[in-house]
């Protein structure tokens, strides 16, 4: 077994990193764009830091964000948006 500690799926971290996918395509977030600090974030979805920093976790893990300690939480790639069907987010000639 690795050193990796699983904990069993918390409901509310599961909304918080949907909200933080849906919010960051709706704000259209780019590449290098600093995201809000975690206390900010929690306010903005109604959790707990704990909830929005484990949110966080999520989304660095995914490769979706990266933490710099002293500089911030920056967008690394933008997740697609639920609705859109993964090889149709560019557009080709006929």
């Amino acid at each position: 077994m690795s050193g990796e500690i699983r904990k069993k799926p918390s409901p509310r971290t599961d909304a918080a990193e949907r909200e933080l996918r849906q919010w960051m395509v709706r704000r259209y977030h780019r590449a290098g764009d600093r995201l809000p600090a975690d206390v900010e974030l929690a306010q903005m979805l109604g959790v707990a830091r704990s909830t929005a920093i484990a949110a966080l976790d999520r989304l660095e893990a995914a490769g979706i964000i990266v933490r710099r300690q002293g500089s911030g939480t920056f967008v690394r790639s933008l997740p697609l948006p639920a609705d859109l069907t993964p090889g149709m987010e560019t557009h080709e000639s006929l």
